[in-house]
């Protein structure tokens, strides 16, 4: 089963897990995602801002903790538990757009799970100083002051603005990094590069999957996985390989009650499973017209380029 031998892939890769990526290729740990981040901002432990800067072209792909809902999120209000578009982590998003005020939830949402994770025991000092940040109400504000958002006459988010990337985006759609100064000079200040961090959501996030059933790729019991992620071959992709999550149409809808009687898959093996996939397109896939085709050896032996004549 196909499935099945992507665990076994990232089984036996295990250790390269959160690995700073090669060939722009890196096995994510579990809990994790990727994103494209468009401002750095950093802060000092005990959450006073420092500073903020534009993200350059070459170094936009950042490791982000992720939920089950917001690895798998196209609608809807999913935010990650860290890094995310100002509409979740900036508290004053409403006083700078235009009908902000409608979009106050997504914040909401944001800051209180960020306020249970830092409230854990697998709490991480990074996690509470942007919460103790985010708390004074004033990301917009500083990073208007500090020069890297630009306001209109009316104090508003100048719309005509834009982003001055590779890809111009709106300043409004900016996605968020944080950089954490440490107590003293020992770790590092990136969020998306410190493995602690990273452990700490992980282990938050497995101790909250709770429902546990059959994974029909192992054969044992573990928590389930009621979405599975998306981004497979690239960061805009929206396609999924496995849904059982559709209540209102014909996904399972006449067979069986609930999708987890139609297809049940461990939230730990959904995971490794989809981030070796990722992975492994990352490193040797073959790409075209939107199609992606890859082959490997779980031991990642070196392969013939099997894709070599594909496009004569």
């Amino acid at each position: 089963m196909w499935l099945n031998e992507l665990y076994q892939l990232y089984e036996a890769n295990a250790s390269q897990a959160g690995v700073a990526r090669v060939e722009d290729a890196m096995l994510l740990p579990l809990a994790h995602s990727e994103a494209n981040a468009q401002i750095t901002v950093t802060i000092g432990h005990d959450g006073a801002f420092r500073n903020a800067e534009l993200v350059a072209d070459d170094d936009r792909l950042t490791m982000i903790p992720a939920t089950e809902d917001s690895a798998a999120r196209s609608n809807g209000i999913f935010p990650h538990p860290l890094c995310d578009k100002l509409i979740y982590v900036a508290p004053d998003y409403p006083a700078y757009v235009k009908e902000g005020k409608d979009k106050a939830d997504y914040h909401q949402k944001y800051i209180v799970d960020l306020a249970a994770w830092c409230a854990s025991p697998y709490s991480h000092a990074k996690a509470q100083a942007v919460l103790a940040y985010l708390q004074k109400g004033r990301l917009i504000a500083d990073l208007a002051a500090n020069g890297v958002l630009k306001l209109d006459a009316g104090g508003k988010l100048d719309p005509t603005a834009k982003l001055r990337q590779k890809t111009p985006i709106d300043q409004s759609e900016a996605f968020i990094r944080w950089r954490v100064e440490p107590s003293d000079n020992s770790l590092s200040c990136n969020t998306w590069q410190d493995a602690s961090l990273a452990q700490a959501w992980a282990a938050y996030d497995k101790a909250r999957h709770e429902d546990v059933q059959l994974c029909y790729v192992s054969g044992q019991l573990a928590g389930y996985a009621a979405k599975h992620p998306a981004r497979i071959r690239n960061g805009a992709d929206k396609a999924k390989l496995l849904s059982s999550n559709d209540t209102e149409c014909f996904t399972f809808r006449g067979r069986f009650a609930t999708g987890g009687q139609a297809f049940s898959v461990g939230y730990e093996t959904s995971q490794k499973a989809h981030n070796a996939l990722r992975w492994i397109l990352s490193r040797q896939g073959y790409r075209r017209d939107g199609a992606a085709i890859v082959a490997w050896e779980r031991d990642m032996r070196s392969l013939p380029p099997i894709f070599a004549a594909t496009d004569e």
